[in-house]
């Protein structure tokens, strides 16, 4: 067997150099696919993690088909994961038709590309419950294509306490506005609130009482004591509930009100609600009889 030439000896080492670097390179790829998978599926174990343990329902939706939930959807729904994934399954089957459109149309935007604001509508659950949520969305790629990330949050009873306020924020103007006697709040120094009969016996309306810090209302001579009893009220010291007081209307008449006062919670502050009734009739009235009385005492010692 002939001896290889120097030439050829350099062109086969040259071509073994290039078949090592294939095989560096190859392996080079295989162990950044490697890491790439692995990396993939931390990032997906961790994910699961805290979807898993979150408090509000999360989702992924892929062309209009559920790809993933949460346990939470599970029991907060009454679904099955299965039953959520399933490829028949129609998402907008767990809207309430007042809310479908509104959802219907967030969706197609989502399609479009197009981000959303959160916002709230109704869900039915598969027992037939109605639920309050608010949604939060951000356009994803899941599986090469765009998806829909969305988390839920319930708030119905976040929204059952905001009707009951106002039903009875309601039922409480309803009775302050017709009340004979003067209906006041007061959150530090300034009224926030006062009826109409708090008109009829001050002369300020309501618009100019709003305005007014509540010891102006007071007649000078009791004007300080009232302004400390009302605001020590107020930083919780035990005081009388009921005392009378002077006071002084707009059109400067002097009138006398009986004041049942008491402390209560008010837009998170502390705030006192008063009930007043004007007593000047009695007042003068007990003022006549006194003077009448001192009267016949002095002709009597006559």
């Amino acid at each position: 067997m002939p001896k290889p030439t120097y030439e050829e000896l350099w062109n086969k080492a040259k071509n073994l150099e290039k078949e090592n670097q294939g095989l560096k390179q190859a392996a080079a790829e295989l162990r950044s696919d490697q890491q790439a998978e692995q990396a993939l599926q931390e990032s997906e174990s961790k994910f699961r993690s805290v979807t898993e343990q979150s408090p509000n329902m999360i989702f992924i939706n892929k062309h209009g088909k559920i790809v993933y939930c949460n346990k939470r959807c599970e029991k907060i729904m009454g679904y099955s994961q299965a039953e959520f994934c399933s490829p028949t399954f129609d998402f907008l089957n767990l809207i309430s038709p007042e809310s479908k459109d509104t959802v219907r149309s967030a969706f197609e935007k989502h399609m479009k590309g197009e981000e959303f604001e959160p916002y709230e509508y109704t869900l039915i659950t598969k027992d037939g419950r109605k639920l309050d949520v608010i949604i939060t969305t951000k356009l994803i790629q899941y599986d090469g294509d765009r998806s829909i990330l969305g988390i839920v949050t319930d708030i119905s009873r976040r929204k059952k306490i905001e009707r009951e306020l106002r039903e009875s924020e309601a039922k409480f103007r309803a009775l302050a506005e017709s009340a004979p006697a003067a209906i006041l709040i007061v959150v530090g120094e300034q009224f926030l609130y006062v009826n109409p009969a708090f008109e009829l016996i001050s002369g300020f309306t309501q618009e100019e009482a709003l305005t007014m810090r509540f010891w102006e209302f007071v007649h000078p001579d009791m004007r300080e004591f009232v302004k400390e009893r009302g605001l020590a009220r107020q930083r919780g010291q035990s005081l009388p509930a009921r005392y009378e007081l002077k006071a002084l209307s707009k059109d400067g008449q002097v009138k006398w009100i009986d004041v049942a006062a008491t402390t209560i919670k008010f837009g998170g502050q502390t705030a006192t609600l008063a009930i007043a009734y004007d007593i000047t009739e009695r007042k003068l009235a007990e003022e006549a009889l006194q003077k009448s009385q001192d009267k016949m005492t002095r002709l009597k010692k006559m």
